[in-house]
């Protein structure tokens, strides 16, 4: 399964950019560290801060214990709201 992954961020005008590449597999290390599939070059994120698993029945962040917020609260793992899934044929 392949997921397109958008990356946000402002240039040097202070004008919001975007960029878009496509990542496969079902599972998605979130992080700063190299070997990340999904790099976020940010001092504040852990070399490894997070997994994205994606399943039949869904997806799921995972996170070590105070890695992940969510509406204010930490939480390790959370489900993605409901989202149809694309299948690539």
């Amino acid at each position: 399964m392949d997921i397109l992954v958008t990356f946000v961020s402002v240039n040097q005008r202070g004008q919001m950019q975007r960029d878009q590449r496509r990542v496969a597999g079902t599972s998605f290390n979130i992080g700063r560290g190299s070997q990340c599939q999904i790099h976020l070059p940010d001092t504040r994120v852990a070399l490894n801060h997070a997994r994205i698993v994606i399943s039949e029945t869904g997806a799921i962040v995972d996170a070590d214990p105070g890695r992940m917020q969510v509406n204010g609260r930490g939480t390790d793992a959370r489900p993605f709201p409901s989202l149809p899934l694309k299948r690539e044929k």
